[in-house]
């Protein structure tokens, strides 16, 4: 569903009225807690109701929902705009590490100390929002939904748990994980497509006053170089170890510079927005 659109329906259906203050107090909220009714059966099932749910459940635009389920699994589903995938993470971190540093509602035994013992007395109690449903705004969260079910048909998701070794033993042979799984990645993708892809990789600028990323151009001469011979029955284990290498560490090189401003993505993108702004473009 186009922003426009919506920008459309808020206009002339939350101006005003019980429909305007509902809509304001759900945006002045800090954040959301969603308690799903539904089960997911796997880590799969768990990330698409986190992702996107049935379509209709989920306030997607708000910056932080924490999502609940009936079995204790729970989960965020984040908004990006405003943040990236780090800040919510080290947020949910620094909450379940805490929680379990300090046992403010779970006992000894990790499960929930219950009423009695946590003191909810300054928790508001909830209150039941109402809305005026027009016919036209009925209409239009329809068609909101409909388009949302089509985007969810439309996403293949899988999660694949690979737990036969992980980062430890990549730091043990001295390289990055990071450059480790890029060009993996790389040398599967050709294996699978027959040729290389431009690849992004996004890299945080946290050494910046509001910096938020930058692009890493993973593939290189270096990353290249180790595909090919990864591919050449004729190459010998030390050639190969020693393309790795080198790309390993071209990588790596790639990921600093990007993450002190030495990227071109940001940068080439800050041009074009100037020229478009001065009309040249």
């Amino acid at each position: 569903w186009r922003r426009n659109w919506w920008a459309e329906v808020r206009e002339r259906e939350f101006d005003r009225g019980t429909n305007q203050m509902s809509l304001d107090l759900v945006e002045r909220a800090a954040f959301h807690v969603h308690l799903s009714d539904q089960t997911p059966k796997d880590l799969v099932d768990q990330a698409r109701l986190l992702m996107h749910g049935d379509g209709k459940s989920l306030w997607f635009d708000k910056s932080v929902t924490i999502v609940t389920f009936p079995n204790g699994k729970a989960g965020l589903m984040c908004e990006h705009s405003y943040a990236d995938a780090l800040t919510n993470a080290h947020m949910w971190e620094w909450l379940m590490s805490g929680e379990a540093k300090e046992g403010h509602l779970t006992g000894p035994d990790s499960h929930t100390k219950g009423y009695d013992a946590v003191d909810v007395g300054a928790v508001p109690k909830a209150t039941r929002l109402t809305w005026r449903m027009t016919a036209e705004l009925k209409e239009a969260i329809a068609k909101a939904v409909a388009h949302n079910l089509e985007a969810i048909d439309n996403l293949d998701h899988t999660i694949l748990q690979f737990e036969d070794w992980g980062k430890g033993f990549i730091k043990k042979a001295r390289c990055s994980p990071d450059a480790f799984a890029q060009l993996a990645m790389q040398l599967a993708y050709r294996m699978d497509t027959g040729k290389g892809a431009l690849v992004y990789e996004s890299s945080v600028t946290r050494f910046f006053s509001h910096g938020r990323t930058e692009t890493v151009r993973s593939l290189s001469i270096e990353s290249k170089a180790f595909v090919d011979a990864m591919l050449d029955d004729k190459a010998s284990n030390a050639e190969r170890v020693k393309r790795f290498r080198a790309a390993a560490e071209k990588h790596s090189d790639l990921y600093k510079n990007a993450m002190v401003g030495q990227g071109v993505d940001r940068h080439l993108f800050g041009l074009y927005l100037v020229m478009r702004g001065f009309r040249w473009a």
